[in-house]
């Protein structure tokens, strides 16, 4: 209760006023404190972050074909999974789409940067 309470203030201080825990602890108080989490888990110079950043030689075949599926549309019998379309961006959690996520903490929904697909194209 104590970390909802210094991470919501304003939440905290309504919940107190009207003797209501749920105004503190809610699903979009734990969404908040759960996006806030995973902002903080980064990986740094993993076979698959230094594939996106260009070496090829990064992942073996089998992990390559996995990175190719992941970036493959599943529409049309392309043989993807399509996830690319959901998890996008530099860390590949961009759901913009997604409307239990979209917005939350104020960060913008659109995606400006390069498509997972562009990058793995040209990497055949």
């Amino acid at each position: 209760m104590q970390l909802f309470q210094d991470a919501f203030p304003t939440e905290a201080a309504q919940a107190t006023a009207a003797n209501d825990p749920t105004i503190l602890i809610n699903d979009q108080t734990v969404l908040r404190a759960t996006a806030t989490f995973l902002r903080t888990v980064v990986t740094r110079n993993t076979p698959f972050d230094r594939f996106l950043a260009g070496d090829n030689n990064a992942l073996n075949a089998s992990e390559r074909r996995g990175a190719q599926m992941f970036f493959t549309t599943a529409a049309n019998g392309a043989g993807g999974a399509g996830c690319f379309t959901c998890h996008s961006g530099p860390m590949l959690n961009k759901q913009s789409d997604d409307a239990d996520v979209a917005g939350i903490g104020g960060m913008s929904t659109r995606i400006s940067s390069t498509s997972a697909s562009a990058i793995t194209r040209s990497r055949r």
